[in-house]
């Protein structure tokens, strides 16, 4: 390989290096990462939040299907 090329490669390579060791301080830690996942919920705890979202919706819909019902039989017997 020339000369010429070989300093062009090794100037890339100093350009390259340069560039990661401006990213690399920017970067998360393995104890940056523990620490943000820290604070998040467990499955346990998720699961205890879609059984209680579960039960409210279940709840929200029968209300609903009841107050329906009741409307249909009134306006049935309203009809009649």
């Amino acid at each position: 390989m020339p000369a010429e090329q070989m300093e062009q490669r090794l100037e890339n390579v100093e350009r390259r290096v340069d560039r990661i060791e401006r990213i690399l301080p920017t970067l998360a830690t393995r104890d940056d990462l523990r620490a943000a996942i820290a604070p998040l919920a467990t499955k346990a705890e998720l699961q205890a939040v879609e059984q209680r979202m579960r039960s409210h919706v279940a709840e929200a819909v029968g209300s609903s299907e009841q107050r329906m019902r009741s409307h249909v039989a009134e306006a049935v017997s309203a009809s009649e």
